[in-house]
Parts: structure tokens; C-alpha cells; sequence
């Protein structure tokens, strides 16, 4: 699970550096070398901490000074008095180490069930071939072929970058994707602002790439994160220190009074062995032997509620820590969000829309004044979601874990949008193709696609309020285009303010007709003074359902 040893920082390198120091070129290894370093370095795989034994972990349930002392008390009786009293204490210790026994062993198998359902794959090159393989089969060395949807296998340094996005929030906790370049940065770059590399555990929102492999297993940074999480110390629950509190505070009064008593009847002439029998007799009246069991069967209890709200507990006892936790510290994004941005308001000069629904399940509604309604009855609104859905690079797609997005989370929210206004965008695309596109790049703040319309050519463009305001010369509305300018102008900042207000990220989205040579050499140039404002959308990466109920 080792990088080669001859390449560190490769971020701080030249691509050629690291080909050089990986031993590697841009078509690839060879499936026999790929081999040979799978033999070497291990397979690309988190190595979790060594499992406990089936016994280890029975016998972790008579971990207590209590349970000590009933097996003490037990082996008297079955010595003294004959197995059938001490039956009666070996059966209730039995029962109790049954009950957390199977319940951790039933936890075990399904953590073990649920890793095993995600087997990741990645396309790599080998001798110039594009290949799928197993991400386990990684190697350091290899070349990934990446696109919108591909979850990255392994840490890499990027080779090529075509409009590449990468969404970090494993890492960042930030929904937003991260713009990939091939720029190198400095050697003591944080994670986050290393830009020409791909990590492990992260998925690409938008674009292609292609990058070498650089670190597997447990030498990527997510490999690090979980050396540090295997090698943390383990700590007794409160629950434990107290019933350790509790049963050596009895051991010793028990003790002490069945000394006191065991002296004061020899004293009076008793024979030694009955002393014994009387001091081990009230031994175990004095122990509450029922209470370990009782501990155990309340606790399982508790597992088996939290199982059916889907919370996997894999101790007992954890179910007490959990009942005692004071603060709850708890990320934001992916945790209390669904980390699917979904558009929540959309404003034109006719209407101002609320949309229901969350995350990418399309089956929301429209709603105006409190009503549902079809904004595609309004002419304006129609205009403004093509133009959102065909301006766009995200596919929303129905997979085995529900309805999901393939490209850039806040593209994929305006296509959950169109797609909740009934337009069918696959077929929308297909009917009004695209000849030519301005990609979004963080310095222009906009995006731009040309599409033929019938026999016209459109330009649509969507981007930050503020710069599409300095292109736009005019605002649809029922009634016709107005120049942007005045109170016109003054009411689409006050909806931008108002929706801004509300913590929603707002996007404008305008078109412009422009001839066909413009279209296919498209330059802001081509639309700059023509477009024409549609509307614009407010987004969020909303709470889950149980948010609220949690906090």
C-alpha cells in the first residue's frame, strides 16, 4: 500500500518529472508490469485495524470485576455444594455474555455486507489501451482516464485537465466543485490548494482528465486519515468506568464483610468449611448478580431501536456514550445537507416561483402564491428553463440508490428544475443542438452554449447576476423586452438581495438571437448588448428530513 519511494510531492513537479521518477509514459504500463508492481506495492485498498477474534470478543464480556467475582463465587459453590447452585450464577453469566456476543457479531457482518457493496472500478491505459479495472488493482505508475461521474481510485498528479471539476467534500466539506489545472503549485501546499492532483475517495462533477498514478492504499491521503483513525486509542465508556467504580466498591465491602463474618463464626466454633460455605453464601446474596444481565438486556434494547431508525452500532456500550453526549459536533455538508444543490426559487418579471421537493428527485412541483402551477405557461419562464436546461453539462440519471447527477452539482439542480416543470431535457437537447460553448471559467463567471432554434441561431448564457447585468440590454416580460435600466434594473437586484438574503446562491440566465457565424465563433463578442435577461434561479444545498429532529 506504498507509493514509489523516489516521488514525493509530485504536485511540486513537472508531469515529465513524475513520469521519470514513476518509472512510467503517457500510454500506460503493461499488463505484465502492472503485475509485477501490483505484487510489489499491494493492492490499492484502506487496511482496516486487525480484527478481534470470535473469542477475544466473548471474552471481552466478562470484562468486570462484578462477573469476577460471581465466577469466584460459582467455582466455591461448584466445589463445596455441588453444581447445581452455581448453575444458577454460571447460567445468568452466560445469558448476558450471549446477548453483546452475537449483538457485535451481528454488527460485524453487516458493516462487512455493506463494504462489500461498492466495488469501484477505473479505466485506465495499459500499452495505449483504454481498460477498466478494479480500483483495488491500482498501481502507482498507472494512467486514469477520468469523466463526469468517475469516483477517483487513487491519488494522482493530472496530465491533462479539460474543464476538470472535482468535488472534494470528503475532504473540504464544501459541495462545490473544485477547478482542477495542470499549473504546479509549491511543495508546502495545503490539500486543498493543490490543484493538479486528484484524490482518492473524490468523484468527478464536470469535465475530463487524465492523471498517473502517484499513491495507493493506505499511502493516499484518505489512507492517511484512516491510519490515524486505526491507530487512535480505544477509551471506556462512561458507562464502564462506572460499573467498574461500582463492582470494585462492592468486591471490597463484600470482602470485608465476609472476612468479619467468616472470623467471627470461627471464633464461636464453627467448622472451617462451613465458615467458607457461610461467607460465600453471603458473598452472592450480597452481589446483584441480575444487574450485569440487566445492564446487557436494556442496552441491546437500545441497539435494536437505533437499528430500526438504520443506525448500525457495532458495541453495546456505545449506545450509553451516545445517550450521554452533551455537544454533538457534526459537519454541515453531506451530514445535516443532502449535498445535492437544488433550486429553490425561481424569479421572472411576471412571477416569483417556489419549488418543492429536495435533492435530485425530479417529482416537485411548481408553486405560485401558495398554488401549484405550470410556469411553462408562462412564455418567460418557459424561455428561462431551456435555456438553464440546454446551457448545461449535467445529466440527471436514475440509479440503483435513487435519482442522481452526472456533471456539476448546481448545473444538475437547474436540470432537476426544468425536469420538475415537466421538460423532458434529453429530448430537449436532441431537438435544439448545441454548435458551440464558452465553458465557465471562474475569471468570466459565466457559461455560454449556441444552439440552432429552428431556423435561428440562440446564444444562452447563465452566470453570476452581476455580470450578466454589465452583458444584458434588455429584460423579457409578458409584455415585451425593456431596456435593463432604472427601476427595471433596481428590481432585479432587489430580487437577487432578497433570495441572497435567504443564503440561496442565485444564478441569471439570458439568450440572445445572433447570426449563424456568430454561433459557431462564439466570442463574447457575438452576444455582448444582445442578450436578454430571463430570470433568474436561487439554490441550496438543503437539510435532510431528519435534520430538524436530530438538532
Amino acid at each position: 500500500m506504498r507509493c514509489l519511494m523516489n516521488v514525493e510531492r509530485p504536485w511540486s513537479l513537472d508531469v515529465q518529472e513524475v513520469f521519470a521518477a514513476l518509472g512510467t509514459k503517457r500510454e500506460g504500463l503493461s499488463a505484465d508490469e502492472a503485475r509485477l508492481r501490483l505484487a510489489q506495492y499491494g493492492r490499492n485498498i484502506l487496511q482496516a485495524r486487525e480484527r478481534e477474534p470470535w473469542y477475544v470478543v466473548l471474552a471481552h464480556q466478562f470484562a468486570n470485576p462484578l462477573v469476577y467475582l460471581l465466577i469466584g463465587a460459582a467455582i466455591i459453590k461448584a466445589v463445596f455444594k455441588g453444581p447445581a447452585d452455581a448453575g444458577v450464577i454460571i447460567a445468568v453469566l452466560v445469558f448476558m455474555a450471549l446477548i453483546g456476543f452475537i449483538q457485535e457479531l451481528k454488527a460485524r457482518q453487516a458493516m462487512a455486507a455493506l463494504l462489500e457493496l461498492s466495488a469501484p472500478r477505473s479505466k485506465v491505459l495499459r500499452h495505449g489501451v483504454p481498460t477498466v479495472v478494479e480500483a483495488a488493482e491500482l498501481v502507482p505508475g498507472d494512467i486514469l482516464l477520468l469523466e463526469a461521474g468517475d469516483r477517483i481510485g487513487a491519488d494522482a498528479r493530472l496530465v491533462e485537465a479539460a474543464e476538470l471539476r472535482v468535488n472534494e467534500s470528503t475532504f473540504t466539506g464544501e459541495s462545490l466543485p473544485v477547478k482542477k489545472t495542470l499549473t504546479v503549485v509549491a511543495p508546502d501546499a495545503p490539500l486543498h490548494d493543490r490543484t493538479d492532483m486528484v484524490f482518492m475517495g473524490t468523484a468527478v462533477s464536470h469535465g475530463r482528465g487524465v492523471a498517473v498514478v502517484c499513491a495507493t492504499g493506505m499511502a493516499t491521503e484518505i489512507g492517511r486519515i484512516a491510519g490515524a483513525v486505526n491507530t487512535a486509542v480505544k477509551d471506556v465508556t462512561p458507562l464502564q468506568r462506572g460499573m467498574d467504580r461500582l463492582g470494585r466498591a462492592i468486591l471490597w465491602i463484600v470482602v470485608g464483610a465476609c472476612f468479619a463474618l467468616g472470623v467471627a463464626a470461627f471464633m464461636n466454633g464453627m467448622p472451617w468449611v462451613d465458615v467458607l460455605l457461610l461467607a460465600v453464601a453471603a458473598a452472592v446474596a450480597a452481589i446483584p448478580e441480575g444487574l450485569p444481565a440487566a445492564v446487557t438486556v436494556v442496552l441491546a434494547i437500545c441497539v435494536n431501536r437505533m437499528a430500526k431508525r438504520n443506525v448500525l452500532i457495532r458495541k453495546l456500550t456505545a449506545v450509553e456514550t451516545l445517550g450521554t453526549a452533551t455537544v454533538i459536533c457534526s459537519d454541515k455538508t453531506g451530514t445535516l445537507t443532502l449535498n445535492q444543490m437544488t433550486v429553490r426559487e425561481v424569479w421572472t418579471p411576471a412571477a416569483r416561483y417556489t419549488l418543492t421537493g429536495g435533492g435530485y428527485d425530479p417529482s416537485g412541483t411548481f408553486e405560485r402564491e401558495g398554488e401549484p402551477t405550470d410556469p411553462t405557461a408562462d412564455p418567460v419562464a418557459a424561455e428561462m428553463l431551456r435555456g438553464a436546461a440546454l446551457c448545461n453539462d449535467a445529466a440527471l440519471r436514475l440509479g440503483d440508490g435513487g435519482w442522481e447527477i452526472v456533471g456539476d452539482p448546481t448545473e444538475g439542480a437547474l436540470v432537476v428544475a426544468a425536469a420538475k416543470a415537466g421538460v423532458d431535457v434529453d429530448r430537449l437537447r436532441e431537438r435544439f443542438p448545441r454548435v458551440a460553448e464558452m465553458p465557465f471559467e471562474s475569471e468570466r463567471r459565466y457559461m455560454a452554449t449556441a444552439h440552432r432554434v429552428g431556423e435561428r441561431a440562440v446564444v444562452y448564457v447563465k452566470g453570476s447576476v452581476e455580470k450578466l447585468l454589465t452583458l444584458c440590454g434588455t429584460l423579457r416580460t409578458p409584455a415585451g423586452d425593456v431596456p435593463l435600466e432604472g427601476e427595471v434594473r433596481e428590481s432585479v437586484l432587489q430580487a437577487n438581495l432578497s433570495m441572497a438574503r435567504r443564503a440561496l446562491r442565485v444564478l441569471a440566465v439570458a439568450c440572445a438571437t445572433v447570426t449563424e457565424t456568430e454561433a459557431v465563433n462564439l466570442t463574447e463578442a457575438s452576444f455582448t448588448g444582445k442578450l436578454v435577461l430571463l430570470g433568474l434561479a436561487g439554490m441550496i444545498d438543503p437539510p435532510r428530513e431528519a435534520a430538524r429532529r436530530a438538532v
